[in-house]
């Protein structure tokens, strides 16, 4: 059995705007087989999300819950969007509160007896917009948890000549970092609540002092 789900886990920080991995809550031992994640820039200041996750349930048939910190959606970036289906169906998110006073968007889902369950996201964002001039480009992507991943990949992909120069990466996690983007793939790959982010320029914002 193979089920799909699309959402987003969205931790808005001053400065940047975010994003990052769900999280799967069950009583069930499970593997993450795959985590595959796709930022795409446009040439304008939008961002579109698309992931895929691959779960392996070990155990019976179990209610579990997804959960994603919600700023994002009460965040007031125009033209901001959040779709979210499981089983190729629409599902509703309900706002909850964790213990440190956070918003939480809570769903709750079913987990088919030693299933692979497959988990989809397509969101698309506004870049924030940072430094002096508003000039600077930031977003970053959390990862979220501390539950191995098999095999995890996670890619910036923008539109050649669009930024200036080479984006700036944090944390250095080894990324190949080109003039279409930049990406890191690794195995066995245990996130730490690391965050990693992408700054750059638009090619017709170059910072002062870079001549052109």
């Amino acid at each position: 059995m193979l089920t799909t789900l699309i959402c987003a886990a969205f931790f808005p920080l001053p400065g940047s705007s975010y994003a990052g991995l769900p999280q799967l809550q069950t009583a069930n031992n499970y593997r993450i087989l795959s985590e595959n994640v796709q930022l795409n820039i446009g040439s304008d200041d939008r961002l579109r999300i698309l992931s895929t996750s691959v779960y392996r349930n070990i155990g019976d048939s179990v209610r579990a819950k997804i959960t994603f910190a919600d700023g994002f959606l009460t965040s007031s970036f125009p033209g901001s969007k959040v779709i979210a289906k499981w089983d190729n169906q629409p599902i509703e998110f309900h706002q909850t509160f964790d213990s440190a006073g956070n918003s939480v968007a809570t769903a709750d889902v079913s987990l088919s007896k030693e299933a692979t369950h497959s988990l989809k996201l397509i969101l698309v964002a506004r870049l924030a917009r940072a430094g002096l001039g508003k000039d600077q480009f930031r977003f970053s992507y959390l990862l979220s948890g501390n539950h191995p991943i098999d095999l995890f990949s996670l890619a910036y992909r923008y539109v050649p000549g669009s930024i200036f120069g080479l984006p700036t990466l944090k944390p250095d996690l080894g990324w190949e970092i080109g003039e279409k983007g930049a990406a890191i793939r690794k195995t066995d790959f245990t996130p730490s609540d690391e965050e990693t982010s992408i700054e750059f320029y638009r090619n017709s914002m170059k910072p002062l002092g870079t001549g052109g």
